[in-house]
């Protein structure tokens, strides 16, 4: 008996179809029907044969096609060229929206300063005037330029200095070798304390103001005992606050003697030469002015005009002398004391304040031996060569000083 290969229906002896499924019927076909195949429960080493050639086993074989994009799926290159340019201009647009906000920020937050000033504030500002102590000694020739950058350049007193400027409305500071000086800036017109001095510098075209100092010292004419000043001085100076070269003489001090010259316009000039000079040296002079202003003294003040202290120049206000201001306490008259500062041209980092105290010559210090000390300003204001030099010298009555201090 024959069945059919594909349906497992008997067929009639010699059928060349099946009469169930038509399908076609081979001789060698076995007579039996087909089994379904048995699955085994877990899989048996060598019922699958390999591959007849391992080039060929994935031959035909389609791979999936990847979605780009979707949850569960890798990205894939589609092969078309990335669009750089856009990405630059994208992060190029970035950088300059941040750029621009930081500018617009800072610019919100220093429009007062020296960093946001405009052209109506940077430039120069000449000197107008230079008040010390109630006196305006003038101030040609001097200037402050306030630069880009919060950068400033002075010219003061013959020298000229770097330094930083800040404005915060209309209160200036400038900052110079460390030290700040205070003042105001307002229409073109500055005021500024350098050095104990009140200055006043304008840009060219603007309004000074008139000020009650200046009213108050308005020219006085010279002081009735103007002659006072003329002649021989004795004392000693003292060098304090050295640095550099300087710093191991503070506290060191030198006897010394000065000499004025007073003319009918109250001009004149002085010199002073101490222990250490040679004869006809002198190791400071200027020109000097004597007026009635700023003083109730007969003999009015000595101001300081241009000359030299050793290598460096002195200028107009590098100080002033009142006789009525005893620096030995009011039980001690006919007494001076010239104050100042020195500064090596050629090394600013060598400097020193001093002190010149002086009596007219022929004066003598037994007051001061006597007096209470506690009002002096050192222990010891007797020159050093009082009694072995001065006081015979005018005991022989010598009228003038000697070249030559202490010899």
């Amino acid at each position: 008996m024959a069945f059919c290969t594909n349906c497992g229906a008997e067929l009639p002896e010699g059928a060349k179809f099946c009469t169930e499924c038509g399908a076609k019927v081979f001789e060698s076909e076995n007579q039996e029907p087909a089994q379904p195949a048995q699955v085994p429960d877990s899989p048996v080493q060598g019922n699958y044969p390999p591959p007849a050639s391992v080039e060929n086993w994935n031959a035909g074989r389609t791979d999936p096609q990847l979605k780009t994009g979707e949850p569960g799926f890798a990205f894939q290159n589609t092969g078309k060229k990335k669009n750089t340019g856009l990405i630059v201009g994208v992060v190029i647009l970035g950088v300059v929206l941040v750029a621009a906000l930081v500018f617009i920020l800072a610019s919100m937050l220093g429009t007062s300063g020296a960093a946001s000033a405009g052209k109506d504030i940077l430039g120069r500002y000449e000197g107008v005037r230079c008040f010390i102590d109630g006196i305006d000694i003038g101030a040609e020739d001097e200037w402050v330029e306030l630069k880009s950058g919060g950068k400033a350049q002075l010219h003061l007193l013959g020298d000229t200095y770097n330094g930083k400027w800040t404005l915060d409305g209309e209160n200036l500071t400038i900052t110079e070798s460390g030290d700040e000086y205070f003042g105001t800036l307002r229409d073109g017109v500055m005021t500024v304390d350098f050095y104990g001095m009140a200055y006043t510098f304008a840009k060219d075209g603007a309004q000074v103001p008139e000020t009650v100092a200046q009213t108050e010292t308005a020219p006085g004419g010279i002081p009735t005992d103007v002659r006072w000043w003329e002649g021989d001085w004795y004392g000693w100076w003292i060098l304090q606050n050295g640095t550099g070269s300087w710093e191991e003489l503070s506290g060191n001090f030198w006897d010394a003697c000065a000499r004025v010259w007073v003319e009918d316009d109250g001009t004149g000039f002085i010199e002073f030469w101490d222990e250490d000079n040679e004869a006809g040296e002198c190791f400071a002079n200027a020109t000097v002015t004597f007026t009635a202003d700023g003083t109730s003294a007969a003999q009015g003040t000595m101001a300081c005009g241009e000359g030299s202290f050793w290598n460096a120049d002195l200028t107009d206000g590098a100080w002033m002398v009142y006789p009525d201001d005893s620096p030995m306490g009011p039980a001690i008259g006919n007494v001076i004391c010239v104050r100042g500062s020195y500064v090596d041209p050629d090394n600013r980092g060598d400097s020193f304040d001093y002190e010149i105290y002086l009596r007219p010559w022929g004066t003598e210090w037994e007051d001061v031996r006597s007096a209470d000390i506690s009002e002096m300003p050192y222990d010891d204001m007797m020159p050093a060569y009082y009694d072995s030099w001065y006081l015979p010298l005018i005991k022989d009555g010598v009228t003038e000083a000697p070249d030559l201090v202490g010899k």
